[in-house]
């Protein structure tokens, strides 16, 4: 009986079960689905299993397979964890006849990369998942695939290569005379007891309607940057880098750099063109609440002081705030802190009223971007887990192709495997023979004779 028989058998008993079991009440429609999922995959478990013996014996039976390969071993096996569930390759080992190195052709047809155990497609969609949900939800989503354990989710995260995890980017066709840079950072608990920013930077060039939602706007052209970045300085040259590849900055009248004034956050004017700038209007609300301990009525009138640049007013507010005998040690320091930061920041905060400016939404997107997933529950993250779920995450905003990033990957490690194995098949002769003509000079092989030696050495490398 063949493949397609087999199958069309299965699903037939399968239909007859379902149906009995609807009929005696016994199988709710979730239920149905689940069952003909495990159906259908079971069948394609099956196809693809079958279809691999095929081919495997079509290439044993290949003339130049023949005139170039010997067997070396037959039916060697494989599991490989894939999103029909796991499939068992049935494969031939070989070695070559020229130069005696061994193969798994099938391998090479397929791009199966030696030691994988984990189908690309499945790869990329457990870490898809993975950086929306926690590691154990997304092994029970996927525990049809014969993955069973959170740990295998943590080590696929920790070893993909996320520092070159970029999209690709090409100029727009229309460069705005003005642009927006926006940036904040996310508080992540670490394992060793530490918090730590994960920082968040991202380049847009205006807000436009949401197509569908009357009502709501989004960010247009908007491109994410994430990462611990322990030196600011990589982290602004790659966000000039995008805009130079994206934009014609000889086009563009100014840059509006909007944060909290963080000194990372300021780093970045030294090394972006055309900055203007502009304190974010959350963290003056905040700071303007914290002048206000102890006297919340005030705190209107200090915004509105601060918003209408009435600096006056506000330095005879904190003169007179600050001569109070009855505060506390701690309202005092922060009514300090206050003065620091509004004071420190005042032209900052008066170019929220430039005509051109829009305003800053960074906390709204460190929220959905990274804390939704990095510190909205208790979690203790290691350095390597956090910045890589960060960078995944603004990657797949980015609109990044993550299969074809991983198939990229994929194909680089077997280019370097056989460059290896090359590299083994014309160094193993040479090293051969080297020996042998070295050891009729017995001083020479003894390295008596240093200096000839070395001079001989190198000229055989």
């Amino acid at each position: 009986m063949n493949i397609v028989q087999q199958a069309a058998e299965k699903i037939s008993q399968e239909m007859v079960k379902q149906f009995v079991g609807i009929q005696n009440h016994e199988v709710s429609f979730t239920d149905l689905v689940e069952n003909i999922q495990t159906c259908v995959n079971e069948i394609g478990t099956s196809m693809v299993e079958t279809l691999i013996t095929e081919a495997d014996a079509a290439l044993r039976q290949s003339p130049v397979r023949k005139r170039e390969w010997y067997i070396q071993r037959s039916e060697d096996t494989k599991i490989c964890a894939t999103l029909l569930g796991p499939i068992e390759i049935r494969r031939t080992y070989y070695k070559h006849k020229k130069d005696g190195h061994f193969s798994y052709l099938l391998d090479e047809y397929l791009d199966i990369v030696p030691y994988e155990r984990v189908d690309l497609g499945l790869k990329t969609k457990i870490l898809e998942t993975a950086s929306e949900r926690s590691y154990q939800q997304t092994v029970t989503q996927f525990q049809h695939t014969g993955i069973t354990s959170k740990e295998t989710i943590k080590n696929m995260i920790h070893r993909v290569d996320m520092e070159n995890l970029i999209v690709p980017t090409k100029k727009k066709s229309k460069t705005p005379t003005v642009l927006y840079i926006e940036a904040d950072e996310d508080h992540v608990a670490y394992q060793d007891g530490v918090n730590r920013f994960m920082k968040l930077v991202y380049v847009h060039e205006v807000y436009e309607k949401d197509p569908g939602k009357s009502t709501r706007k989004k960010l247009k052209n908007c491109h994410y940057f994430s990462g611990l970045y322990q030196d600011s300085q990589r982290l602004w040259e790659e966000v000039y880098s995008y805009l130079d590849d994206s934009y014609n900055l000889k086009s563009v009248e100014k840059i509006y750099f909007s944060g909290d004034g963080a000194k990372w956050i300021k780093e970045g004017m030294r090394y972006l063109p055309k900055t203007i700038f502009v304190l974010d209007r959350f963290h003056v609300v905040k700071y303007v609440k914290k002048a206000c301990i102890g006297m919340l009525s005030c705190t209107a009138i200090l915004l509105d002081w601060v918003n209408q640049n009435k600096k006056k007013y506000v330095k005879a507010f904190f003169k007179s705030r600050l001569e109070d005998g009855t505060l506390s040690e701690n309202q005092r320091k922060n009514i300090l802190n206050a003065q620091s930061y509004l004071l420190g920041n005042w032209a900052a905060i008066q170019k929220q009223h430039n005509e051109d400016y829009i305003g800053c939404s960074a906390e709204g997107h460190v929220s959905h971007v990274l804390s939704s997933r990095l510190s909205s529950c208790p979690l203790g993250w290691s350095k390597t887990g956090a910045n890589n779920i960060a960078k995944l995450r603004v990657f797949l905003k980015n609109q990044g192709k993550l299969l074809v990033y991983l198939e990229n990957e994929n194909k680089k490690i077997q280019k370097e495997t056989r460059i290896k194995r090359l590299d083994k098949r014309v160094i193993g002769p040479k090293k051969e023979f080297n020996q042998q003509f070295l050891a009729k000079f017995p001083l020479l092989e003894n390295g008596l004779i240093t200096g000839a030696r070395n001079r001989i050495v190198s000229v055989m490398q």
